[in-house]
């Protein structure tokens, strides 16, 4: 809690600051110009602020070798440079300092919608790859539950032998591997169920079934 009574008290220490200065040494008399780029240096600082919490500064939040908060930080660098400018010469023509800070901003929003497109993306990956290692351990986690179900030496070959072509197995997944790792699930149950029997025939045609479809996986998975 004071933690973040701390942030926002920090958060909004400068356009206090500023705003104070401003009217202090310049008044409340100003041109057109003046006010642009007084309220630009505004803007930008609180879209410094602002952005990073829409766009955390994660891995997944990366453009160009760069984070939300770089971005910004370079934004209301070249927004405070260019709007003291403005706010300190106060020139006639305020139409060039309207175009100028209309062109940074639109620079602005373009790499934000970026990052925000890269982040959507990234995290899909990451939520993708979390299922494809997830359906793998699963089907490892049930071959090893079935081995330690046994005591037979030669049926726990057979099946240490599934255990070893999971074990294996490339976590990269598509749609043809999802359909393959539901038959490889279904064949472990059909595995379990031999071992239950103490069949060693059945355990060792249930075995190479179950492997047949783990080496076709990794083939689709390539």
């Amino acid at each position: 809690m004071k933690s973040n009574i701390y942030k926002i008290i920090l958060g909004i220490l400068f356009p206090i600051a500023f705003a104070s200065l401003f009217f202090v040494i310049g008044g409340t008399e100003h041109g057109t110009t003046c006010w642009i780029g007084f309220a630009s240096i505004i803007l930008s600082y609180v879209m410094l602020i602002a952005v990073p919490l829409f766009i955390p500064n994660s891995q997944s939040s990366y453009l160009f070798g760069t984070t939300s908060g770089t971005v910004t930080g370079i934004f209301f660098f070249v927004q405070f440079v260019i709007g003291l400018i403005f706010v300190i010469c106060d020139f006639d023509k305020w139409k060039i300092a309207l175009i100028i800070e209309i062109i940074l901003f639109v620079i602005m929003i373009y790499f934000m919608l970026q990052l925000f497109q890269t982040d959507e993306i990234t995290a899909k990956k990451e939520i993708k790859h979390s299922q494809e290692v997830y359906s793998v351990k699963n089907l490892s986690l049930k071959a090893k539950m079935i081995f330690d179900s046994t005591t037979d030496v030669e049926i726990k070959k057979y099946v240490k032998s599934v255990c070893n072509e999971l074990n294996s197995c490339p976590t990269s997944s598509n749609f043809q591997v999802m359909a393959i790792d539901e038959s490889i699930g279904f064949s472990l149950d059909a595995l379990s169920q031999s071992v239950t029997s103490g069949d060693i025939n059945s355990v060792k045609a249930s075995a190479s079934s179950v492997i047949a479809l783990i080496r076709k996986r990794k083939l689709l998975s390539k």
